[in-house]
């Protein structure tokens, strides 16, 4: 049997983890599986890849439904109702109902990953700061206080790959603190509503004022590192990169909190989940659900999610309590919104417009605008043909 997921977490983490696993099922049922690890940027491209049919995969969240219109997904109510009903009492209805599109289910939810606001801590002391700033107005006041006595460095940075999660990077700003109204009644989705802009155009102007870097040529590698470096004082990041630094990077002084929301409203995030899903072009149909049934129990979620600092999402599983960063993204989860459950493949055209908008090549207006044209189907007007 073959599985298809991207690595998640501190180097060779994961690895490990599914070779476990992997030779646990082998040494019961003699399956045996393959696991192929394709790089976040290319694991969509190797998913419709003909020479490469894979029957496990992992699809991160958000992608569910213009997958399975797609046909690239299998129903799996229709595959193993009996299974899907029993992994179901494992997790919240919020969170097993995000696996499913049109009354099907297509994913069992594996873990939960969410961005919180990190910074130095020793870097925004010597700044006056002994707390982290709570509003969008005490950011933008810390970072300018930043690049006045820090000149060197980057006050806030903004990483421009979704590798590094940029979409979620700038999905914090498009919420608006839970204030932004993404979707009408009617299904329509509206980037373009005021408080959406207002993210933006707050994020936009740390850039024209220097206190933010351009995201050009900025992916997330190198945001990480001039981060634990010293060379960029805040950003936002998600909770793998808590063990990263406490395995590379130990006396970094790191601080994590909530995000900083308009003006003292809900500390929104974007919350994202990861599920397993099964290729419509399974070709060993007969030995998945032994497979998913060794991989969705409530141990292995937990230890899965524990290996590589991610979110533990289904019934009982812990929040890091006694851990006082990877408890804030416990926290955080609880206070995030997910994007909505529509055909819209949004990583190509919504990231698109916001980085035009963030490397000042268009207005927050216009950027979000097109991004929901794009997103209803419409041609933007400066697009159309005469």
């Amino acid at each position: 049997m073959r599985f298809h997921k991207p690595v998640h977490g501190p180097p060779g983490k994961e690895g490990a983890y599914f070779q476990e696993r992997f030779s646990s099922i082998h040494r019961r049922s003699r399956i045996e599986v393959t696991y192929s690890t394709p790089s976040w940027e290319s694991w969509f491209a190797a998913l419709q890849q003909r020479e490469h049919r894979y029957d496990l995969i992992y699809i991160p969240g958000g992608w569910i439904p213009s997958l399975a219109e797609s046909g690239l997904l299998a129903d799996l109510s229709e595959m193993d109702a009996a299974s899907v009903a029993l992994w179901k009492g494992n997790y919240p209805d919020s969170v097993f109902s995000l696996g499913e599109y049109n009354g099907r289910q297509f994913g069992i939810p594996v873990y939960g990953a969410v961005w919180s606001f990190m910074y130095n801590a020793r870097l925004l002391e010597a700044a006056g700061y002994h707390q982290p700033p709570a509003t969008w107005e005490q950011l933008r006041q810390c970072a300018f206080r930043l690049k006045e006595l820090f000149p060197e460095i980057v006050p806030y940075g903004i990483n421009d790959d979704s590798d590094g999660h940029f979409v979620d990077h700038g999905y914090i700003y498009l919420f608006a603190g839970g204030l932004a109204e993404l979707q009408e009644r009617n299904g329509t989705l509206r980037f373009d509503n005021a408080w959406s802009q207002k993210g933006m155009s707050f994020i936009r102007e740390l850039i024209e004022q220097g206190a933010a870097n351009v995201p050009m040529n900025y992916p997330s590698s190198r945001i990480l590192t001039e981060f634990f470096e010293g060379k960029a004082a805040m950003t936002v990041g998600p909770s793998d990169w808590v063990l990263l630094q406490r395995e590379q990077f130990p006396s970094f002084p790191l601080g994590v909190s909530l995000m900083p929301h308009p003006f003292g409203g809900s500390p929104l995030s974007y919350a994202s989940f990861g599920f397993y899903c099964v290729s419509s072009h399974a070709t060993n149909t007969e030995e998945i659900i032994p497979v998913l049934n060794e991989l969705v129990t409530p141990t292995n979620l937990e230890e899965h999610a524990r290996v590589i600092g991610m979110l533990p999402v289904h019934h009982g599983g812990g929040k890091y309590e006694a851990d006082p960063e990877l408890s804030v993204f416990c926290r955080q989860v609880q206070l995030s919104g997910t994007f909505p459950q529509v055909n819209f493949s949004f990583n190509e055209e919504l990231t698109r417009e916001m980085l035009a908008c963030l490397r000042l090549a268009k207005s927050p207006e216009d950027a979000l605008l097109t991004a929901t044209m794009c997103a209803n189907n419409k041609q933007p007007a400066s697009n159309k043909e005469d």
